[in-house]
């Protein structure tokens, strides 16, 4: 299908979302190619699925380019909302039921050549996939802020064990800061995390074990049953579950792919 002269702004025009710059380089499609994915068996498909968790987990994927073309293999119409918009899996609500399940038939192979040679950027990656999301998965969506479910990471009444790690001038190795911690202790949950510990410092020594972590890490989006004592023990933090009010991309509207 060719969508010549379809310029990235229209994907989502002034939309402003988290992650995304507040413009966007004019980059267009010139051909894109959207089929379903297939796999070998059931079973393939299924330890395809659990790896993934939901719909919309995209893991360490991210839509790299080679050229002026870029190929994403056996994604959801969610994964690609998630690269294409720079937004968490779990910031997406209101999508239709269809669009939520895993199975076979809601994963494609989307190929897209970029207009001109020029190699594609990483931010015009995501641009060529909002427009391919708006024109052929008819994707409407806007902002929102919506309470969710969360932990709240938050100090002890104890008192933290995180320090500060003198920088003398240069970075330190065993130095990290606390989105560093929040990402270690996320990847053991089942719902996001809000930093509410007022740890702003940007250089804390490192001291996080998991070990036994790793080994109990679950394959049904439920918690590490560790991982609470874990973060009080070794980091002197509280993880309680709340809700709290945050920035969403609202699905108005999503159909499955037009013919190519």
């Amino acid at each position: 299908m060719n969508m010549t002269k379809h310029l990235l702004l229209a994907a989502a025009g002034a939309f402003a979302v988290p992650g995304l710059h507040a413009q966007d380089p004019t980059r267009a499609i010139e051909v894109a190619s959207i089929r379903q994915a297939s796999f070998p068996n059931d079973s393939y498909f299924a330890g395809w699925a659990a790896g993934s968790g939901d719909a919309c987990n995209v893991g360490a994927r991210r839509p790299v380019a080679t050229g002026s073309r870029l190929n994403l293999s056996r994604i959801t119409l969610c994964q690609l909302i998630v690269m294409g918009y720079g937004v968490q899996g779990f910031r997406i609500v209101g999508a239709p039921a269809w669009m939520m399940k895993l199975e076979p038939a809601n994963y494609y192979n989307v190929q897209i050549k970029a207009e001109g040679e020029d190699p594609v950027t990483d931010e015009q990656a995501r641009g060529l996939l909002r427009a391919l999301i708006t024109d052929r998965f008819h994707v409407t969506l806007h902002r929102d802020s919506s309470p969710l479910p969360v932990y709240v990471l938050a100090i002890g009444k104890n008192g933290t064990k995180i320090r500060e790690t003198p920088e003398d001038g240069r970075p330190q190795r065993n130095g990290v800061s606390m989105a560093s911690y929040v990402a270690f202790i996320s990847r053991y949950l089942d719902r996001p995390v809000v930093d509410k510990t007022g740890l702003t410092g940007t250089n804390y020594a490192f001291a996080w074990d998991e070990k036994e972590l790793r080994e109990e890490l679950q394959k049904d989006g439920t918690p590490a049953p560790s991982i609470f004592h874990a973060v009080e023990e070794q980091l002197g933090l509280t993880l309680k579950p709340s809700k709290e009010p945050l920035d969403v991309l609202v699905i108005d509207q999503a159909e499955k792919p037009t013919e190519n």
